[in-house]
């Protein structure tokens, strides 16, 4: 479990976005499909924002959902419901490197690994078990698909000729000559043979797989690239929907790939839509102070709910005076007074299809 912020999981580390946890890890916030919410289930529903119908109307959405704050079990806490939610993080990128010099051998991990692969050496070149870290490099395409970079390809210029690793016989190897250039980033295909000989299959420095020059800032034209130039292209794998894999396999692209440092400031552009909000309830013939106490939204949820669960539909003393010593316990309104102003104003609009309730409103606005 890593630490984030309620806000920052909409901005700046929403889904998609490449987050650097302690560790160090490095995690894509997967998308929202896969947050923990449900419609269906009664307790989730305090995640739910349904009082931006302009901004709902105009993204095309019946609501919004507020990222779930983490709860621990606690005793005498009084908190039972929620608890242990966790917003879903993928490890990305996938491909891993060991941190000891003479070996650089790399690792390939999977999106839902907790922990980073562990390192023993290369065939007979064993060392002391060492935890890998991730690469800095991945690749993307301008239809905002994202993968690990190719490096099977990139030393074999695009024809690996059946070359796979295994991690056994056969591996890839990362080393730098200690030069600040990717001319000194070598990548190596390695086998062993004979149970103990090292044998170098290929190999091939990253200079140039950004671009015409050696630094990871250079561009190149949006119809070709280095990678495409050997071949490869993007087949529409996506770690933040976690395709790509065996059970879900890439739906196909053909787009251009493009190198990229996996933690550049051009590699994610979230969709940001900004909206005034404007409050729901407008009554000059309502006192202030209800006024805050209805366009608060925890209150104003709750007492949604509590009319879904009351017998006629209708918010009641009983239940306003319940919130009111829950969420404001300083304020001295009315109860009752609360109550009134949130069947007039609250209810209608979540409840126009209920005819049941509707009946049961028109009943009360006529005695009122």
């Amino acid at each position: 479990m890593k630490p984030i912020r309620r806000s920052q999981a909409i901005t700046p580390f929403g889904p998609g976005a490449m987050v650097d946890f302690p560790g160090p890890v490095t995690l894509i916030h997967a998308g929202i499909d896969a947050w923990p919410f449900d419609e269906s289930k009664a307790e989730h529903r305090e995640f739910k924002i349904i009082d931006e119908p302009r901004l709902a109307h105009r993204l095309g959405v019946d609501f919004f959902v507020l990222p779930p704050d983490f709860r621990r079990p606690q005793r005498n806490s009084g908190q039972t419901t929620n608890l242990d939610l966790k917003l879903p993080f993928l490890r990305f990128p996938r491909w891993h490197v060991c941190p000891i010099p003479s070996c650089g051998r790399m690792h390939f991990g999977e999106y839902h690994d907790r922990d980073a692969p562990v390192c023993r050496g290369r065939g007979s070149h064993d060392h002391k078990p060492r935890k890998t870290f991730q690469v800095r490099f991945v690749a993307a395409c301008p239809r905002g698909h994202l993968t690990d970079f190719p490096w099977v390809e990139w030393v074999f210029s695009g024809k690996r000729n059946g070359w796979e690793p295994d991690g056994i016989s056969k591996w890839l190897t990362l080393k730098s000559s200690g030069s600040a250039s990717l001319m000194g980033m070598q990548v190596c295909a390695e086998q062993l043979v004979g149970g103990e000989k090292i044998e170098i299959v290929q190999h091939r420095s990253l200079a140039g797989a950004f671009g015409s020059g050696s630094t990871g800032d250079e561009s190149t034209s949006p119809t070709e690239s280095p990678l495409s130039r050997i071949g490869v292209t993007c087949n529409g794998a996506n770690p933040v929907l976690a395709t790509g894999t065996m059970q879900r396999p890439a739906p196909g692209c053909g787009e251009h790939l493009q190198a990229i440092l996996r933690n550049a400031t051009n590699i994610y552009f979230p969709n940001v839509v900004s909206s005034i909000y404007i409050p729901e309830v407008e009554d000059n013939s309502i006192a202030p102070e209800i006024l805050e106490l209805l366009d608060d939204p925890d209150m104003k949820r709750e007492m949604r709910e509590a009319a879904r669960d009351s017998d006629n539909g209708l918010i009641s003393r009983k239940s306003a005076g319940r919130l009111l010593r829950k969420y404001h316990p300083e304020s001295s309104v009315d109860p009752e007074m609360l109550a009134m102003a949130g069947n007039e104003h609250l209810l209608p609009g979540i409840l126009l299809e209920q005819r049941d309730v509707m009946t049961t409103l028109e009943q009360y606005w006529k005695v009122n």
